[in-house]
């Protein structure tokens, strides 16, 4: 009977397995489901299971469910299906520094990254070997890995850290580097053990502020583990795991809160002796106290190694206490001598957000320092003095201020030869008695403390000159004793008490007859005793916090009493106050004691009623009045108002008046100096305001007759107009200054008022009621925050004068200008022409002065014209009216701002009305000089035309492309300056139109003034070469000048290097048009009118045709067309017989086979340049260059030497270096006489006809590689021995030129063995300082080291591939090199040492070469190189290439070969030009460069995908 299967039955229970499957997923029992998948073993199932499994994981994600994502993972591991992970990791990657590449699934935004990177590094980890994905994502393969917090950063600045570890990054066996810096992560899982591998571990910035990163102990499996950072993790304590780690070399521990570290730390083997490490910002000193001195290494002690590290460590702000600490704790065991020489130490303490840095104890190693004189332990938490302080018997100052101790030691009296002692701010109750001991005691601070009483012991203290006591107590009997014992110390003159709780001071402190100064703190303090007087030679006195101290009469007995000082006086009531005046007597009492108070003689008629009492309460009042207080001022003035008694009136105002000037002439009561006279000025002046009709006074000061009033800040200091002003009706001008409060509507009552000035009144606006003054002629406003100006300016017809200087006025209302009778507005330093833009600015002023003009107010525009001036050079001077009216931030400087200001004034002077210029005082004749430039103009002002006298114009650096036709008419110009005017060449025709129209020969003259061509056929002015970027004309201008040369009439006056027949060298190489982007793209056409020319040079352009007319230059010996994006040549090139030298290299835009074509009939032709135009063929035409001496055909694509070449049988020199070469025919011996051929850097050849090489005279350069022919130079023995001697004396001779030699010698012979007994001992090592090992030969010291350098690179490159040496050294096997001046000789400086100067050539035969790094200064001043070596484009496969900081002034053309170059750093070089080849490097992404940005733009424009320095 046969087995029945039903096929249907069976799928569907498969598909309700899969449905349940899914079920299972979405109700969250990931186990379950998976478990299930498992057990089915269903390729359908694994399908389906692998979506779900994507759909939770979006889930998951977007929850950020920790729990659920491992529970997920771990069933995705116990399915073992390698497709889950690849469909999950599909897209991720880990990057060349160990980053993340996330795909879709993982990606998000920053606070989400976290939890996403968890999940992606666990899932990596987990991964099956056999996972199709990613070759950087495979366990095996993952080296390096990083997921520091920063990254998960938004760009809001919130962040979401990882908080938990990536447990399957643990199975990564072979990763060497692991950063978790700046998570969250609270725990390290045992399983880190796992990483035997492991070389450095960043965990810095972990844990958190409640609980401290967990290390489990299995952390020390990690025998090769190099680097471990756990800084700011909140660890309280290290695992003695970790300081058993062999390796371990830098250990960071910083900013925890360690209290101790494991032995076992101080005596590792490396960290100590060869490493780093770093606890700053823990509690340090505590962790220092822990260290069992005698378990540690003494030879480390004895080498100070563990001494240097702490002393260097940087411990927080303040690192010096904690070095003094650990140094002084350390020199005894280090030197005995050492200690000896000590005088002096310092253990202050110092505390930050922890107690790291505090003192508990005095340390017992102070003992060792026997000669110790000061010793400062103050801010830390002593408790109590140890035997230590005993021993040091020479101490002369001991200071413990700010401690804990609670009892002072009978100790301190064994310090026989202390002077001062400090014990402030402590816990001590007493003083022990010992302390009358110290007979050398001078200075003693006991404040701060809870001490009830002085030792009787201390009266024995003679010596004491300072003492400062506080006392706790308010027993009468101790405070009593302690004044007695005071009494006793017949040294002591400055004693600064403290009684916080006595209510009373003993009659004891009378005897106190030596003390000079006191200081007196008792805040319970009622009266002073009469004993207190006693006190016969205190001459300074400060009360302090005495609150409610109110009888200090004791203190008018004390004679010599020269200082006082009440902080709180107030409550001080030695006279009555004014409020109980009541009687006209009263009132005259209280104004004499005022005026007594000031220290000034009473007038007569008061001090002969003055009574003997009245005089005593004066002299009380004196004292008050040293308050200043206003308020008794003003009581007073309204009681006397009150009274309205004009005899209280004229007694005080006797003598007093008000002069025509509106000033106050005051009697010598009311006059003075100091502190005291504005509150004298102030009763006066309320005196004479409210003085009764009937006062009988001088008339100046009755208010009827006050016409003018000159009121000041220093005089009315309270800040507000009196109301008495107001009733001055017949006042003409108020003058106030200062601060005045609301304008009171009463103003209007002053209708005879003409002139008003309220200046630095704080005033933001103008009072309407202003408006309202009809009559006024003179309105200052001057130094207000006013904003703006009303249009009812309008109804003040009379004003004259408007000042609103320093005001914050940045309109001026047209109505201002229509008030016929205003002939001044002052505006000063007043912002009226504030913008944001120069052009806003010029339109702002120009909108002032075209309303000023149509205006028609002569006298106003008459009165501005009279203050311009003309300097002595013929120039306007920027008259101080406009100073500050425009922006200053719009310029760079007052330079600048000084020529706006210029250019404001000469706008005022060229639109006014002649007829209006000829009534001032100023005549436009007299201006001979006009400075415009760089003022950012965009049109030349049309009135500059009026000034018929100018003789000098300029109008560089702004943005003007077209000049007034009259400018051309001016008879006396004789300096124009239009530099970098010109922004495009269609400006530059405008211009040269204007010029050629004008027919003025002097014209030329005047823009071609100091222009000349200097040798290298370079425009230049001022000797100054135009490359010169700070002094260089745009490109257009350029373009401009060569041609308005190009035309210049006979028999001007120009530099005779411009006259035709002198121009026979003209130069438009990039080298002077280095300051502009783009480059030259237009020829000066006009240039082919030189008909003497010799040289014509335009390398390194962006000129795409050159027109027809160079048939006209007849004499044109040299063309220079090298790196253009010329297509073709003009067709009457071929007309030019004289020209000999012709050079179209790297123009690779051309038609090469129209060019032969339009050269065939060039019979002068000597030298062909043809180099890197990407030919592999010559077109036939060549052949008929018959006088064809030298062609370069290097830097092409050609696989033999043309053919075509055969032919020419005068050539002598031929270059086809760097090229596809890979044999030499015979044919080459047609050439008879050929005596140079260069074949380097081609691939490896073949063969070399023998008879080539055996020419005499013939010089052959190839690459190293070329094999040479067998048996040319055999080696015998002794041969060997002779060659290396000398090889090895070339290389010893200090000589560069030298060097080549024996390197040219050692590649003579067609043996390795000599390479291989020169390099014998060598290698390259990553691990160690200085990376190459060399052997003797190639180490030595400065001056020879840097020729030994340049001899020991030189051999690495020449090396045959078969020589037996260290593989490190095989060329082949060298992708990555690097020369620094960090692993070589020290640079040339002060020390006169030397640098290696030159670049070794050898390198570039490392054709494998992927990066190099080449750091130093090898175009610098002691170089004989500018650039690189042309041999550089042999390096094809180079993807890196930094240059920094060599000094470079410029790169070969060939650097454009470097096809693969991917980044390029020349920052740090003095690079002005880069050549056009580099638009060939289509893999180049970023490029570091630091010269002018306009170089940059250059570069931007030939490489618009390249990033230029993407770290700014």
């Amino acid at each position: 009977m046969g087995l029945y299967v039903d096929l249907g039955m069976v799928k569907t229970e498969l598909k309700q397995n899969i449905t349940k499957i899914k079920k299972l997923f979405r109700a969250g029992e990931y186990s379950t489901a998976l478990e299930l998948a498992v057990s089915l073993n269903e390729p359908a199932v694994l399908e389906s299971v692998t979506e779900s499994i994507f759909a939770t994981f979006k889930k998951i994600l977007k929850k950020r469910d920790y729990a659920a994502a491992d529970q997920l993972i771990d069933g995705i591991c116990m399915l073992g299906a390698p497709s889950v992970f690849e469909k999950l990791l599909n897209g991720c990657a880990i990057d060349v520094e160990g980053k993340l590449v996330r795909n879709a699934l993982f990606s998000g935004s920053a606070p989400q990254l976290a939890f996403n990177d968890y999940v992606l590094l666990n899932l990596i980890g987990y991964s099956p070997e056999n996972c199709i994905i990613g070759n950087s994502i495979k366990r095996k393969n993952i080296i390096e890995l990083e997921r520091n917090g920063w990254d998960y950063r938004s760009s809001s600045g919130s962040e979401s850290k990882m908080t938990g570890f990536p447990i399957g990054i643990c199975k990564c066996k072979n990763l060497k580097k692991l950063d978790f810096s700046s998570n969250s992560i609270a725990e390290l899982p045992p399983e880190i053990g796992e990483l035997n591998n492991l070389e450095s571990l960043d965990m810095g910035y972990n844990g958190s502020w409640s609980k401290g990163l967990i290390i489990p102990k299995e952390i020390g499996n990690l025998k090769k583990l190099k680097f471990l950072d756990l800084q700011r993790c909140n660890i309280d304590a290290l695992p003695v795991e970790v300081c058993k780690l062999p390796n371990l070399e830098t250990l960071v521990v910083s900013d925890n809160k360690l209290n101790s570290f494991p032995t076992e730390l101080w005596n590792h083997p490396l960290i100590f002796k060869q490493g780093s490490l770093n606890f700053k910002n823990n509690n340090v000193w505590n962790a220092i106290e822990s260290i069992d001195l005698c378990l540690i290494d003494i030879e480390n002690l004895n080498n100070k190694s563990v001494i240097t590290m702490l002393y260097n460590a940087d411990y927080g702000y303040s690192n010096e206490p904690l070095e003094k600490y650990i140094q002084h704790r350390l020199r005894p065991l280090v030197s005995k001598k050492e200690t000896q020489e000590v005088i002096s130490i310092n253990l202050t303490g110092y505390s930050s957000y922890s107690e790291s840095l505090i003192l508990k104890t005095i340390p017992q190693f102070l003992k060792s320092y026997k000669n110790l004189l000061t010793l400062k332990l103050k801010n830390n938490e002593i408790t109590e003095l140890s035997s230590v302080i005993g021993e040091l018997n020479k101490l002369e100052e001991l200071d413990l201020r700010n401690n804990k101790l609670s009892e002072l030691s009978s100790l301190i009296g064994k310090l026989k030869n202390l002077t001062a002692l400090h014990l402030e701010d402590n816990s001590l109750p007493a003083l022990p008695a010992e302390l009358g001991q110290l007979t050398k005691l001078t200075a003693l601070g006991i404040t701060g403390n809870d001490i009830q009483s002085l030792p009787a012991e201390m009266k024995n203290l003679s010596g004491m000159k300072n003492l400062i006591w506080e006392s706790t107590t308010d027993s009468k009997k101790d405070i009593s004793a302690s004044f007695e014992v005071l009494s006793q110390m017949t040294g002591l003159e400055t004693l600064h008490l403290i009684l916080s709780k006595a209510g009373h001071l003993p009659p004891e402190i009378g005897t106190l007859q030596n003390i000079k100064e006191l200081v007196l703190e008792c805040s319970s303090l009622q009266s002073l005793p009469d004993e207190f007087g006693d006190i016969a030679n205190l001459e300074k006195l400060e009360l302090r916090s005495c609150n409610i101290l109110t009888d200090v009469n004791a203190l008018t007995q004390l004679s010599k009493l020269s200082m006082l000082q009440m902080e709180t006086s107030k409550k001080v009531k030695p006279y009555p106050r004014p409020m109980n005046m009541k009687t006209r007597g009263e009132v005259e009492d209280y104004f004499r004691r005022l005026l007594k108070a000031s220290g000034k003689k009473l007038p007569d008629i008061l001090e002969k009623k003055a009574s003997g009492g009245d005089r005593a309460t004066a002299a009380k009042l004196k004292k008050f009045l040293k308050q200043r207080d206003y308020d008794a001022i003003d009581q007073g003035i309204e009681l006397a108002r009150g009274l309205a008694d004009p005899l209280v009136y004229e007694s005080l105002l006797e003598g007093c008046k008000i002069d025509d000037e509106g000033c106050l002439i005051r009697n010598k009561a009311f006059s003075g100096s100091g502190p005291a006279q504005p509150y004298l000025d102030y009763a006066l002046w309320n005196l004479i305001g409210y003085a009764p009709d009937n006062t009988q006074m001088d008339n100046s000061l009755k208010r009827a007759n006050i016409k003018i009033l000159q009121l000041s800040s220093n005089v009315i200091t309270v800040g507000i107009i009196p109301d008495w002003v107001y009733e001055c009706s017949n006042l003409e001008v108020l003058n106030w200054k200062g601060i005045c409060g609301e304008i009171s509507s009463d103003i209007q009552k002053l209708t005879k008022l003409k002139e008003l000035r309220i200046i630095n009144a704080e005033l933001t606006e103008i009072p309407e009621i202003i408006y309202d003054l009809k009559d006024l002629t003179i309105l200052n406003l001057r130094s207000n925050p006013i904003s703006k100006i009303s249009s009812k300016i309008k109804f003040l017809n009379n004003l004259q004068e408007l000042n609103i200087e320093y005001c914050q006025i940045k309109d001026l209302p047209n109505e201002l200008f229509n008030l016929k009778e205003l002939i001044r507005i002052g505006f000063e330093e007043c912002p009226i022409f504030y913008a944001e833009t120069l052009e806003d600015t010029f339109l702002k002023t120009e909108d002032f002065i075209n309303s000023l003009v149509l205006s028609g107010n002569e006298n106003l525009i008459i009165s501005l014209l009279n203050k311009l001036s003309v300097e002595q050079s013929g120039e306007i001077y920027p008259i101080k009216i406009f100073r500050s009216t425009i922006n200053l931030d719009l310029v760079s400087s007052w330079y600048w701002h000084k020529k706006l200001i210029k250019y404001l004034a000469l706008q005022l002077l060229a639109k006014a009305p002649d007829p209006l210029i000829a009534k001032s005082n100023f005549s436009l004749e007299i201006i001979q000089k006009i400075d415009f430039s760089g003022l950012g103009l965009t049109v030349c002002p049309q009135w500059i035309s009026r000034l018929k006298n100018i003789t000098s114009l300029d109008l560089g650096e702004n943005n003007i492309s077209s000049i007034p036709d009259s400018i051309w008419d001016f008879q006396k110009l004789s300096d124009l300056n239009i530099k970098q005017n010109l922004k495009d060449y269609k400006s530059a025709d405008n211009l040269l139109s204007e010029i050629i129209v004008a027919k003025n020969k002097r014209i030329y003259e005047i823009v071609l003034y100091q222009i000349e061509i200097d040798e290298n056929g370079f425009l230049a002015k001022d000797d100054i070469l135009l490359y010169n970027l700070q002094s260089g004309y745009s490109i257009y201008e350029i373009y401009f000048f060569w041609s308005l040369i190009g035309i210049i009439p006979k028999d001007i006056n120009v530099h005779s290097s411009l006259i035709n027949k002198n121009i026979t060298k003209v130069n438009l190489s990039e080298s002077i048009l280095v300051p502009l982007s783009p480059p030259l793209s237009k020829f000066p056409e006009n240039i082919y009118n030189f008909k003497y020319l010799d040289e014509l040079i335009m390398n390194r352009t962006e000129i795409s045709t050159l027109p027809e007319g160079i048939s006209s230059l007849k004499k044109l010996r040299y063309l220079d067309l090298q790196e253009n994006y010329l297509k073709t040549l003009p067709n009457d090139i071929s007309t030019l017989k004289s020209l000999e030298i012709l050079n179209i290299g790297f123009s690779y835009c051309l038609n090469q086979k129209n060019i032969f074509n339009q050269i065939k009939s060039l019979e002068s032709l000597r030298v062909l340049q043809n180099s890197g135009n990407k030919l592999d063929i010559l077109d036939k035409s060549i052949s008929s260059l018959k006088s064809l001496k030298r062609v370069d055909l290097s830097c092409n694509d050609f696989t033999e030497i043309p053919k075509q070449l055969y032919s020419l049988s005068n050539l002598e020199t031929i270059n086809v270096s760097n090229n596809n070469i890979q044999s030499v025919s015979k044919d080459i011996l047609s050439f008879q006489k050929i005596t140079s051929l260069n074949l380097t850097f081609n691939k490896k050849i073949i063969k070399v006809p023998d008879e080539l090489l055996k020419i005499e005279g013939m010089n052959i350069n190839f690459s190293a590689s070329i094999q040479k022919p067998q048996g040319k130079k055999k080696l015998d023995p002794k041969t060997l021995r002779t060659v290396l001697k000398n090889i090895k004396d070339l290389i010893k001779s200090r000589s560069y030129r030298s060097i080549d030699e024996g390197i040219k010698l050692a590649c003579s012979y067609d043996s390795p063995i000599i390479f291989e007994k020169i390099l014998n001992g060598c290698s390259y090592d990553p691990d160690i300082y200085g990376r190459w090992v060399r052997n003797t030969l190639f180490t030595g010291t400065n001056p020879a080291q840097p020729y030994l350098d340049y001899a020991f690179y030189n051999f690495i490159g020449y090396v045959p591939d078969k020589a037996i040496i260290d593989s490190s050294l095989k060329r082949t096997n060298i992708t990555s090199f690097e020369i620094s001046k960090w692993y070589r000789s020290a640079g040339a400086g002060k020390d006169g040492s030397i640098e290696l100067d030159r670049f070794p050539k050898g390198i570039c035969q490392l054709t494998n070469l992927k990066e190099l790094t080449v750091l130093g200064d090898l175009g610098g001043y002691y170089s004989e190189n500018e650039t690189l070596p042309i041999e550089i484009a042999n390096l094809k496969k180079l993807e890196y290439l930094n240059l920094k900081g060599n000094n470079y002034s410029n790169l070969p053309p060939e650097i454009g070969l470097l096809s693969k170059l991917k980044h390029l750093d020349v920052s740090g070089n003095a690079l002005l030009i880069i050549p056009a080849t580099i638009k060939q490097l289509t893999s180049l992404k970023i490029l570091m460069y630091s010269g002018p940005d306009t170089v940059k733009k250059k570069i931007q424009y030939l490489l618009p995908d390249v990033k230029i320095n993407p770290d700014d």
